[in-house]
């Protein structure tokens, strides 16, 4: 029928051919939607979720919770530390803040720089109910007065206070 030449050139496209598919095909990045925790150890996604609070719920995995307020202070906020202008915080600056959880699961949170310091942590809620959350603080306070750190959690936003001595 065909001349031999002709079969070899069309089994050499048809095998190229058949081989370029199985390499696209096997070179696809398998994809889950499947998010770790945030604060689990599980390192092969990384989740950035600094700063939002528990206003992203993925999964079922993330705590739902809402500041209590009282005149836009947060309500049992506790201080912890001494807070001097120049010198670092350390593991004993910290800040207890009263939460309302609706919601058990993961959370992390962190507020915004005041003064060349912040506040941020992350944990979990096992049950729902007035907890206390704790956040550290990290960074240098860079002048002695009142620094006002403001938060947004669960639709309610409230603030705390923070003296530096100089």
């Amino acid at each position: 029928m065909y001349p031999k030449k002709r079969n070899k050139f069309a089994l050499v496209v048809f095998s190229s051919l058949f081989a370029f598919l199985l390499f696209i095909i096997g070179c696809q990045k398998e994809v889950s939607g499947v998010l770790p925790a945030t604060g689990t150890t599980d390192t092969t996604q990384a989740i950035d979720t600094t700063g939002i609070g528990n206003d992203i719920d993925t999964s079922g995995i993330h705590a739902a919770f809402s500041l209590v307020a009282s005149a836009g202070r947060c309500s049992n906020t506790t201080v912890s530390g001494s807070y001097q202008a120049g010198a670092a915080t350390t593991g004993a600056n910290s800040v207890a803040i009263e939460v309302n959880v609706t919601k058990p699961g993961t959370w992390t949170y962190a507020t915004t720089t005041v003064n060349g310091y912040k506040f941020a942590s992350s944990g979990a809620f096992d049950t729902t109910g007035q907890k206390v959350m704790i956040l550290y603080a990290s960074g240098t306070p860079l002048s002695a007065g009142q620094n006002t750190f403001p938060l947004k959690i669960g639709g309610v936003i409230c603030s705390f206070l923070v003296t530096v001595t100089p």
